[in-house]
């Protein structure tokens, strides 16, 4: 991760939405009920 993107990140708010729904999907669907 080079600081140009860590910087880009932290200025577009809709990746960091995309990268927080990514993770809870993440960590929500293993324990999904099937």
């Amino acid at each position: 991760m080079s600081l140009a993107f860590l910087r880009a990140l932290r200025r577009d708010r809709f990746f960091q939405l995309l990268i927080i729904v990514g993770m809870a999907l993440s960590l929500f669907v293993p324990f999904a009920p099937r």
